[in-house]
């Protein structure tokens, strides 16, 4: 697999993801999504000496952290759990039955994705380590002359 054909299939399983990330935010907050639909991107850097793809990211609002925790406006994470309250000791806190839980729209689906990538890494530095043994091999053998 050549550089260029790397890149590609990295940026394609990027978008893919991004995707099926963009498809959890809906299923899983409906509507009131506050933005993280479509403020959610992807980003592969790739290495300014050899040009290979060396890293995927995903950008979001600092609210898609908050949906994933299930906190914000009221609840806090305590122990693992949602609860109401607030950081701040000043604020009052309302009572009532807890309406906010988390909702796993990122981890879940990177988890479940991850082993497209590293078929992907795997089959490209695969073939580069195998080029490398052959263009070893040819300095090895004994070259008969006549």
């Amino acid at each position: 697999m050549e550089t260029q054909e790397y890149n590609a299939k990295v940026q394609a399983w990027g978008t893919d993801v991004k995707n099926k990330l963009r498809a959890n935010i809906s299923t899983m907050t409906g509507h009131f999504s506050g933005g993280l639909r479509g403020k959610l991107s992807s980003r592969v850097s790739i290495g300014r000496d050899d040009g290979e793809a060396h890293a995927v990211g995903f950008r979001f609002l600092r609210h898609g952290a908050y949906v994933a925790y299930g906190v914000g406006r009221g609840y806090v994470r305590m122990g693992g759990t949602v609860v109401r309250g607030s950081k701040n000791p000043k604020t009052k806190v309302k009572s009532g039955p807890l309406v906010r839980h988390p909702k796993d729209w990122f981890d879940a689906t990177l988890a479940k994705e991850i082993n497209g990538l590293s078929e992907i890494v795997g089959e490209y530095y695969g073939d580069k380590s195998a080029q490398g043994v052959l263009d070893e091999l040819d300095r090895l053998t004994i070259v008969k002359k006549g």
